[in-house]
């Protein structure tokens, strides 16, 4: 593990600081322009403690908070930051929990995800929080009984049926994990088990047009480390093999393929699509994902081992029973993102966030996987960046014509963040809008754009 118990966490320092109060601000500070067609919220979760934590402190399960920016007719209207009230967080804000302790971790920090009519707060290895349009918590929520243990904090939304794909698991030494599909309602269309080869990790997955993906990788649930106390209980096992399972969407679950991959861990996908041969039989599959060698290995408090992640395609092929591995960019990067109209289908551009660049500070890369090129902003030194939300500029524009939206911190001043927007064709040339915050946006996971 990294560092001694009494030094401060580094998840509690700089960019990654708990903010202390909920505030509502509006008519915010505009530098630049923001496009008048970019109307809706950006909302942003993340870990933000309510009250400081103990020694065994991970970044993972800090107390969810959410933030939202709200941006509508060329003007920054609103900003607003409330916790997530799962029962942990209510106690210590001095308020009565309204639901039951999840007998794990359950701290609904990771991800916002519409589902049907709602927007819910998600953690996986747990289940959905409902949130309203005010940012109020209504409670712990199991999709009208479609979830039988914990869900995902990567729900894929098939655009075309809206349908939603959720490999979800439970935090324990079983080694499977559940897959879910919904309908565009969030009615529960069907669920199976899916059997792994250990209690391993399964943060993400993939969805192509045909099939599903899972990542069955050695990160993998440690019993000792759970009875000590530790709210995420899982170490890298290098002995476990590293595998991707294939299932054709609406096959029997046992027919599910297992095919091995270099050791490696993958939080996020980028994207996931099939290539049919001229019979329109299925050849391979392009999944398109953030890899790390290796992960929670000497430090299990967050992913602070040396081993940065990397932009990766792999390409299945599902003839010859193998998985070829090319390395697309070797830039130190995460949070990938496409233009989500074309999520399931063969993409052209993704967007990655940049963690450390030679400057030392952070930036925006944008891929462009048909030709090959690449296009990038970097931030000044000291500055830190989130996950960047791609927003169509109009739902029938041609993909990646459209912005980037994401915040920043700067150690020059670290008690504020800003929300900044890039136009996604021209990333180089910088943001056109910068959007000062009345206080700081710790560094956290994900979010989503809520048109409207």
């Amino acid at each position: 593990m990294c560092g001694s118990m009494s030094e401060p966490s580094a998840w509690l320092r700089g960019v990654h600081e708990p903010v202390k109060a909920e505030l509502d601000h509006g008519d915010l500070p505009v530098e630049g322009a923001l496009p008048p067609e970019l109307c809706g919220s950006l909302l942003r979760i993340g870990p933000n403690p309510v009250t400081p934590p103990g020694a065994r402190y991970q970044w993972f399960a800090g107390d969810g908070m959410l933030h939202e920016m709200r941006l509508e007719g060329g003007r920054a209207t609103r900003y607003r930051n409330r916790w997530v009230r799962t029962p942990a967080a209510s106690r210590q804000l001095g308020e009565a929990p309204r639901d039951l302790d999840w007998p794990t971790s359950d701290p609904a920090n990771t991800n916002v995800f519409r589902i049907g009519d709602g927007v819910f707060a998600l953690t996986e290895t747990c289940q959905p929080y409902r949130i309203d349009a005010e940012l109020r918590t209504l409670g712990r929520d199991d999709l009208g009984g479609a979830l039988i243990g914990g869900f995902t904090a990567h729900p894929h939304r098939d655009p075309r049926s809206g349908e939603i794909h959720a490999a979800g698991y439970d935090l324990n030494d079983e080694p499977r994990l559940t897959q879910y599909v919904l309908d565009a309602s969030g009615k529960l269309l069907s669920r199976f088990p899916v059997e792994l080869g250990g209690p391993a990790a399964v943060h993400d997955s993939g969805l192509s047009e045909r099939h599903w993906i899972w990542y069955d990788l050695p990160l993998l649930y440690d019993a000792g480390l759970a009875a000590a106390g530790w709210p995420v209980p899982y170490r890298w096992k290098p002995d476990h093999p590293s595998r991707v399972g294939v299932l054709e969407r609406g096959a029997p679950p046992d027919a599910v393929r297992w095919l091995e991959v270099s050791p490696g861990w993958v939080f996020h996908t980028l994207n996931a699509y099939d290539v049919a041969g001229p019979d329109g039989a299925v050849r391979e599959i392009v999944c398109d994902v953030v890899r790390f060698e290796r992960i929670f290995d000497a430090d299990i408090t967050g992913p602070g081992d040396p081993y940065p992640p990397q932009l990766w395609r792999w390409r299945i092929d599902l003839e010859a029973g193998r998985v070829i591995e090319e390395q697309i960019d070797a830039r130190v990067q995460e949070f990938p993102r496409i233009d989500s109209r074309f999520g399931s289908r063969r993409h052209r551009f993704g967007y990655t966030t940049e963690l450390f660049d030679a400057s030392g500070g952070s930036g925006v890369l944008v891929h462009d996987l048909e030709g090959g090129a690449s296009a990038s902003y970097s931030f000044e030194p000291g500055t830190r960046t989130s996950e960047m939300v791609f927003v169509p500029a109009a739902d029938d524009a041609p993909e990646g014509e459209g912005w980037l939206l994401g915040t920043t911190w700067s150690a020059s001043a670290p008690d504020h963040s800003d929300l900044v927007v890039l136009d996604a064709t021209r990333v180089g040339d910088g943001p056109v809008a910068r959007v000062r915050l009345p206080q700081r946006v710790p560094a956290g996971f994900h979010g989503d754009w809520l048109a409207g």
